[in-house]
């Protein structure tokens, strides 16, 4: 299979995100706030999971990036209590940054709350695709265009290599994809996590082959949080059924 490219456009693809960054390494936050910014996204940093705290007091974000182990407060601690707060921060989307890449260590982000984890050291491109999948609808609808809902170039090259047949194919997977939202739905209300995992395993691939980046993380993610156990809340399931009308309707018009 040809590997996917990564689109030029993809810098852009965080302009109007609003980041908070937990992080307490000054070449750390120099590197991490660099990359966000060139991807067009608002930052502030903190030091600390207190500060965290006091960052939200004063404005909404549409995600946290957090570092797992900071001094006062750290990122496990900082998490905890954002999801006890009673405003409607405490559902703002978090992804660990750690550089701590054992199986236990991602299992335990999962398990307090966080939505997802990105390894130190990272590219550009791996911090884009971490976030993307977690934004809110409201700004996934601004940045509609900027994102890489469909990779172009990789369908355009799976097009040519597969022929006439694919456009057959392309057709399947549509079709398939309400089925599949409508399974993973039909499992989590029975408690079936294996199947949802099995499910998002299945469909992630076919992603995959159509270029459908987007959709290809957002089912990896939910993939990880059924194999941990790990709570996954309706508005995981809104993202999900939100990037597959966005992906229907880009392969609808390819």
């Amino acid at each position: 299979m040809i590997k996917p490219a990564v689109k030029a456009a993809e810098k852009l693809c965080l302009t109007g995100v609003k980041v908070l960054v937990a992080e307490d390494f000054d070449i750390n936050q120099a590197v991490i706030i660099n990359m966000l910014e060139k991807l067009g996204a608002t930052v502030n940093c903190v030091e600390n999971g207190l500060l965290v705290l006091n960052a939200l007091d004063k404005q909404a974000y549409d995600i946290i990036l957090m570092d797992c182990h900071m001094p006062e407060m750290d990122g496990f601690e900082a998490t905890t209590a954002v999801r006890a707060r009673s405003s409607s921060d405490s559902k703002t989307p978090i992804i660990a940054v750690t550089a701590d890449a054992m199986k236990e260590d991602q299992e335990k982000c999962l398990a307090i709350g966080m939505n997802g984890y990105i390894a130190k050291p990272f590219k550009s491109e791996d911090l884009s695709r971490a976030i993307l999948p977690w934004l809110n609808a409201s700004v996934a609808g601004k940045n509609e265009g900027e994102q890489l809902i469909i990779n172009q170039q990789y369908f355009l090259e799976q097009r040519q290599a597969v022929g006439e047949i694919f456009s057959e194919i392309v057709k399947g997977y549509i079709n398939g994809l309400s089925e599949a939202v409508t399974e993973i739905k039909h499992a989590l209300k029975n408690d079936d996590l294996l199947r949802v995992s099995d499910v998002a395993h299945r469909i992630k691939g076919a992603s995959g082959s159509m270029g459908a980046d987007a959709l290809f993380e957002t089912l990896g993610m939910l993939e990880k949080l059924a194999k941990t156990n790990a709570h996954i809340d309706a508005k995981t399931i809104e993202k999900l059924e939100h990037i597959v009308d966005l992906t229907i309707k880009k392969l609808s018009n390819s």
